[in-house]
């Protein structure tokens, strides 16, 4: 009952280790380049280090010669050079569901329900929404209650599985260089569709990230 469900072409996520990050990086911010085949995010954490990802295209990966050549493309492309000793850790298809996601005294949470792309910090607040659930059905009743699983299941579909389709649907514009483009030129123009856009993505709850 709990197989996934992998989307067809789905791209592939990489930890990034050794990479030479400008000292511009920005604490507390997320750095975005996003080129052909697929997007690279950094972000500087309060001791110095960086933090960085990325979601590749699989079959650019191969064109380039593997992963670690396309991820050094895409950051050339966005004007910088990452240097030649590249550590990357990858992960299966990212984006993937479960039609099913509770069983008798079994509630799946968090990335277990399923993934978009590490694009829009939502995983984070799925899975803290999600477990908070939890606890509220479970331990407001000192017997579990013969109908959890579909209480779990009803609450999942109307809440995470709603605003999972929605990123979705975003998923096109980070994985086009001119579309993301565009939006940043459009989100910089207009604020107010940059605060729609994040309110969209986030289920109405407003951007994860400033």
């Amino acid at each position: 009952w709990a197989r996934w469900q992998v989307a067809p072409r789905s791209w592939i996520g990489v930890s990034i280790a050794g990479a030479r990050w400008p000292t511009e990086l920005t604490a507390g911010m997320i750095h975005m380049n996003v080129g052909m085949g697929g997007y690279v995010g950094a972000t500087r954490l309060i001791d110095g280090r960086v933090c960085s990802a990325a979601a590749l295209d699989v079959a650019a990966c191969k064109r380039a010669g593997g992963p670690a050549k396309l991820v050094r493309n895409i950051l050339r492309s966005t004007g910088i050079e990452s240097g030649d000793e590249l550590h990357l850790r990858g992960t299966l298809g990212l984006t993937r569901r479960r039609a099913t996601v509770a069983n008798w005294r079994c509630l799946v949470v968090g990335d277990a329900c399923g993934y978009v792309e590490p694009y829009t910090g939502e995983g984070i607040a799925w899975a803290l929404q999600s477990g908070r659930r939890v606890a509220e059905l479970t331990m407001a009743h000192a017997k579990l209650p013969r109908d959890l699983a579909g209480r779990w299941q009803a609450w999942h579909h109307l809440h995470i599985a709603a605003q999972m389709r929605t990123c979705r649907r975003f998923r096109a514009i980070v994985h086009s260089p001119v579309l993301a483009r565009l939006a940043v030129i459009a989100g910089r123009a207009l604020p107010s569709l940059s605060a729609f856009m994040a309110r969209r993505s986030s289920g109405g709850r407003g951007p994860v990230f400033d």
